[in-house]
C-alpha cells in the first residue's frame, strides 16, 4: 500500500474525509450533524476524519467519549469537556478548525492531534496555532531506517509502559505525516528518520500532543500494533497528573536537556531569550540555560516571581549583559555589576567542592578538571553573603550557589552549558550538577542541632518543605517521614526500613512522620545514637527525610545530613561529704542518683587558695595519706559528656578516732597498686572481733593482719608491709583483704608491684 498525494481541487470537489488508499471506509452517513455519539459531555471528544482505532482504545481502557465524524470543527460546542483527541488521516481541514481546537487548549484544555492531513493548508495551520512543522515537506512517508519508534525521554509521560524500540507489524501504522521542527516542545520518541513521533509542549494554560503516526483502523489489526497505540492514548489522557512538571528554558543548543534526557525527566522546552510569554506557574521547577542572548529585566523579573511564588529556579550559565546582571542582582542573587563578561578558570582543577553535604554537590568529586577548558567559561561572580556556596572555580568564584528566594528556592552554576563544551567525564559532571538541582525540588535538611540543655542524645531537626506540600500540585506531599541512618557499632538488632528505591544507600529505621501542612519549614527532636562525648569522642548520626504523597511510590528524598547531640547537663552535686582529720585524712560522701555518672573528682587546698585536682574514683570513700589538718576539700561528679558538678563542700568535719559510725564497711585500700606498703581502712559501728586475711588470687591465706582481735568501734586502719607471714617479700602481683566481723564480711583487691 502506498499514501498519494492529495490533489487539492478534486478533495474539494468530492468533499471526502479521507486521503490516499486503505486507510479508512472513507466518509460514513452520520446524520446532519457529524456525531456518532453523543454529545453528552462525557468528559472526552473524539474527532475523527476517518474510521481510526482510537475509539477502539478508547473503549478498551473504558473511557467514556463522545464521537465527531468530519474534518469541519468550527460549530462544535467544546465547552465541558477536558480532553479532546484528533484521529486525522486525511481530510481538508481549514485553519478555522485548528484555531477552534487550539483555543480550546489554550483556555485550559487537554488536546491530543493523532495523524495528520496530506493538506499544505493543514500542515500551515498547525504551524500557526500548534507546533512548529516543516510546512515544505509534509505528506504522509514511512520511516527509512529502523526502528519505527525509539523512545528518547523515558520519563515523559507520553513514554510511560512504552517498549524502548518498536516496529510495527503492520507497516502502514508506520507512516507519518508532520516533521516537527519546533524548538519549544518535548520530545518523548523519535522515528527511525529522527523525526519527533510523540512530543508535547504546553499551549497557553493547557497542552498540546502529538503523534504523528497514522491511527487508521485498518493499520490496527495486529494485536501487539494495536497494544502500543492504546498504550499511547492512555498516556495522553494521563495528561491531568503526568504532566511535566519541569520546564526548559534556553537561549542556545545546552547540555541541560541532554542532562534530563539521559535522567528520564519529562520536560518542556522553548529554546528563547523572551521569559515573559510562559506560563510558569504550571510549573514545579524551571531552568534557564544561557550562554548570551539578550534576557532583559522582564524576563529575569517572570524568574524571579516563578521563584517567590514558591517553584524551584535553576540558573546555568548567563549572559554577558549589563541590564540582564543588573536584573540577577536585584532580583535573583547578589553579583559584582562591574564585572560580568565571561572568563575561563585559570588553573586546575577547574571546580572545587566546598560544602560537601550540600544537595548541589552530592556525588561531585572534590575536584574536576574538565576536558575542554572552554567548559569553564564562567559569567557570573555572585557576592551575596546570603548564599549557599557549594564549589568555587581555580579563580576562587563563586561556581555552585543556592538560596531560598520568598517560598521557593533558587541555585545557579556559573558555568555555560554549551553543548559542544561537554563530553565524556564532563558530561557526568554537568547531568550530576542537573540532577542535583532537581532535588531542590525535594525537603531540604536545614540543620541538624543539638539541643540545648539536656541530658543529651537528641537533636532539633529542621527541614523546608517540598515544593508540592501544596494543595495545588498535581499531586501534593501529605506527610513527612523522618529516617535514621543504622549505625552496627551503636544499635543491635535495629530493624532496616524497605525504602523502596532505596535511595540514600545504607540501612534505615523509621523514627517519627510528620502532617505535611505547607509550612514553610518543619522541624521535630530526634533521637540519636550516641552522644559526641569527652569520653567516646565525636559521633555523628544521620537523618533524611521523605516527602510522600497519596500515590503508592511517588515521593522525594531529602540529601542525608548527619549532627550530633551531647549532654549539656552536668550531675548534680555530691551529698554528704564528710572529711575525718587524723594521721591519714578520711573523705566520705553519698553515691550519685544520676543516670550519666562516670566518676567523682576530689580537690584539695592545702592552705594557697587554690584547689588542686588530687584524685578520681568511683567509690564514695578516698584517704588522702598526704594530707594535714588545715586542708579543704571539694568533691565534684562528672558524667560521660565531661560535665562536671560544682564541688561539695563537706557537711561534717571531725578528728577520725572520734567520729561516729553508723555501719560496718570496708574501703579501698590507698595507695594501690603500691610499693612497698599500703593502708587499709574500715569501719566498725560496734566493738567486736575482727579477721582481716590477705589471700593470693587461688584464696591461699598470705598473712593474717588481725586474727580474731577485740577492736572498738569507730574507723580503723591497718597497713600490710606487703610481707607473708614468714617476714618474707610478697610477689608481685593480684592479692585480695578480706574483713570478717560478727554482722559482716568484706573483699577488696589491691596490686603489689615491684
Amino acid at each position: 500500500m502506498h499514501r498519494a498525494t492529495i490533489i487539492l481541487f478534486m478533495l474539494a470537489a468530492a468533499c471526502l474525509a479521507q486521503a490516499g488508499t486503505g486507510t479508512g471506509t472513507g466518509a460514513e452517513p452520520v446524520g446532519p450533524e457529524g456525531w456518532r455519539s453523543g454529545p453528552s459531555r462525557a468528559g472526552v471528544l473524539l474527532i475523527e476524519t476517518i474510521d481510526t482505532a482510537l475509539g477502539e482504545a478508547l473503549s478498551r481502557l473504558d473511557v467514556a467519549h463522545d464521537t465527531y465524524y468530519g474534518d469541519d470543527f468550527t460549530a462544535l460546542d467544546l465547552a465541558g469537556y477536558r480532553h479532546v483527541f484528533l484521529g486525522l488521516d486525511g481530510g481538508i481541514i481549514e485553519e478555522a478548525s485548528i484555531a477552534r481546537v487550539a483555543a480550546f487548549a489554550e483556555g485550559g484544555g487537554f488536546l491530543h492531534l493523532y495523524g495528520g492531513s496530506c493538506d499544505f493548508g493543514y500542515a500551515a495551520a498547525v504551524n500557526t496555532h500548534l507546533v512548529h512543522n516543516n510546512t515544505a515537506n509534509y505528506c504522509w512517508s514511512q520511516p527509512t531506517g529502523s526502528p519505527d519508534v525509539a523512545v528518547a525521554n523515558a520519563g515523559h509521560y507520553l513514554a510511560a509502559g512504552l517498549p524502548a524500540t518498536f516496529d510495527f507489524t503492520t507497516s502502514g501504522a508506520s507512516y507519518y505525516q508532520l516533521r516537527i521542527t519546533g524548538d519549544d516542545v518535548a520530545v518523548a520518541a523519535r522515528n527511525g528518520d529522527g523525526v519527533p513521533a510523540l512530543a508535547a509542549r504546553r499551549l497557553g494554560v493547557g497542552r498540546f500532543d502529538i503523534c504523528i503516526n497514522s491511527p487508521g483502523e485498518s493499520w490496527y489489526t495486529d494485536p501487539t500494533d494495536m497494544s502500543w497505540l492504546t498504550q499511547v492514548v492512555a498516556n495522553m489522557l494521563s495528561v491531568e497528573t503526568s504532566a511535566p512538571e519541569v520546564l526548559l528554558l534556553t537561549t542556545t543548543t545546552d547540555a541541560v536537556g541532554a542532562a534530563l534526557d539521559d535522567l528520564g525527566v519529562g520536560y518542556d522546552w522553548a529554546t528563547t531569550a523572551d521569559f515573559t510569554t510562559f506560563e510558569l506557574g504550571a510549573y514545579r521547577q524551571v531552568f534557564a540555560a544561557l550562554d548570551g542572548g539578550v534576557v532583559d529585566f522582564a524576563s529575569v523579573s517572570a524568574l524571579a516571581s516563578f521563584a517567590q511564588a514558591g517553584g524551584a529556579l535553576h540558573l546555568l550559565g548567563g549572559t554577558a549583559m549589563l541590564v540582564y546582571v543588573q536584573a540577577v542582582n536585584g532580583l535573583l542573587i547578589g553579583n559584582n555589576t562591574s564585572e560580568y563578561l565571561w572568563a575561563q578558570s585559570p588553573a586546575t582543577p577547574h571546580s572545587l567542592v566546598t560544602d560537601a553535604g550540600h544537595y548541589l554537590t552530592r556525588e561531585l568529586p572534590a575536584a574536576h578538571t574538565f576536558a575542554n577548558v572552554a567548559a569553564t567559561y564562567h559569567q557570573l561572580r555572585i557576592t551575596d553573603p546570603t548564599a549557599e556556596v557549594a564549589a568555587i572555580n581555580s579563580a576562587g568564584r563563586v561556581q555552585l550557589a543556592a538560596k531560598e528566594l520568598g517560598a521557593g528556592r533558587f541555585d545557579v552554576c556559573t558555568n555555560s552549558p554549551y553543548t559542544t563544551y561537554y563530553g565524556g567525564a564532563d558530561v557526568v559532571w554537568i547531568t550530576t550538577v542537573v540532577r542535583n538541582m532537581l532535588d531542590a525540588a525535594g525537603p531540604r535538611i536545614r540543620a541538624v542541632a543539638d539541643v540545648p540543655n539536656d541530658q543529651g542524645r537528641q537533636v532539633r531537626l529542621s527541614w523546608a518543605r517540598d515544593l508540592d506540600d501544596d494543595a495545588a500540585a498535581a499531586d501534593p506531599v501529605i506527610e513527612y517521614a523522618v529516617y535514621r541512618r543504622i549505625d552496627p557499632l551503636q544499635t543491635a538488632g535495629a530493624a532496616a526500613a524497605d525504602l523502596g528505591t532505596r535511595y540514600p544507600p545504607g540501612d534505615w529505621e523509621f523514627l517519627h512522620s510528620v502532617p505535611a501542612d505547607r509550612e514553610a519549614a518543619y522541624a521535630i527532636i530526634a533521637p540519636t545514637l550516641a552522644d559526641s562525648t569527652l569520653a567516646d569522642g565525636d559521633h555523628d548520626t544521620v537523618f533524611f527525610v521523605r516527602a510522600r504523597t497519596a500515590t503508592a511510590g511517588v515521593y522525594r528524598d531529602s540529601t542525608p545530613t548527619a549532627g550530633s547531640s551531647v549532654d549539656n547537663l552536668a550531675p548534680n552535686v555530691p551529698t554528704g561529704l564528710m572529711v575525718f582529720y587524723g594521721a591519714a585524712n578520711l573523705l566520705t560522701w553519698h553515691p550519685s542518683a544520676d543516670a550519666d555518672f562516670r566518676y567523682f573528682k576530689v580537690y584539695r587546698d592545702d592552705g594557697s587558695g587554690f584547689y588542686q585536682y588530687l584524685f578520681s574514683t568511683t567509690n564514695t570513700a578516698w584517704i588522702d595519706g598526704g594530707g594535714g589538718y588545715d586542708d579543704r576539700y571539694l568533691v565534684s561528679a562528672v558524667d560521660f559528656a565531661g560535665n562536671e558538678s560544682a564541688g561539695a563542700e563537706p557537711g561534717m568535719i571531725t578528728d577520725a578516732d572520734d567520729a561516729p559510725v553508723l555501719h560496718t564497711a570496708l574501703y579501698r585500700n590507698a595507695p594501690n597498686p603500691f610499693n612497698p606498703a599500703t593502708t587499709i581502712r574500715y569501719e566498725l559501728a560496734r566493738t567486736g572481733r575482727v579477721d582481716l586475711v590477705v589471700l593470693d588470687v587461688s584464696g591461699r591465706e598470705i598473712r593474717r593482719l588481725i586474727d580474731g582481735e577485740t577492736v572498738a568501734a569507730g574507723r580503723r586502719a591497718t597497713v600490710w608491709d606487703g610481707r607473708d607471714a614468714s617476714g618474707r617479700e610478697a610477689a608481685a602481683g593480684l592479692y585480695f583483704y578480706r574483713l570478717t566481723t560478727e554482722d559482716f564480711s568484706g573483699t577488696g583487691r589491691m596490686m603489689l608491684v615491684k
